[in-house]
């Protein structure tokens, strides 16, 4: 912004709620890490009428999380992680047999998005 200064956050969270609504879902990955600032804004927003859906890998059962639905998934299987990484090999048209992914398999830690920026930085 030239000639404007920056947000601060408290104005950002401000501007953030008066533009969001019922129709609005807010997806946060690795919630486990917010601050007490920022889960607190949260229960804001869905007081507001915010969707927000929360990831982690558990919940950690303090303020926001308190309030929230609690689902359970499935870790992927080492063979649907191979699977993920084989799709991904032939996408970037690397020369990996199935061997090798067998092998870097284990370093995904049962996690399928892990593998696919591996190759890609990588390839």
């Amino acid at each position: 912004m030239v000639g404007e200064k920056a947000m601060t956050m408290d104005a950002l969270k401000d501007e953030i709620l008066e533009n969001v609504g019922h129709g609005t879902l807010l997806i946060r990955p690795d919630d486990q890490h917010l601050s007490t600032g920022i889960r607190y804004w949260l229960e804001d927003a869905i007081s507001s009428g915010v969707k927000v859906v929360c990831i982690a890998p558990a919940n950690p059962g303090k303020d926001t999380f308190l309030g929230m639905l609690e689902v359970e998934l499935e870790l992927p299987s080492n063979g649907a992680i191979r699977n993920v990484m084989q799709a991904k090999v032939e996408r970037l048209r690397l020369k990996l047999d199935r061997s090798h992914l067998v092998e870097l398999q284990p370093l995904a830690g049962r996690h399928t998005m892990w593998p696919r920026k591996w190759l890609e930085t990588s390839g």
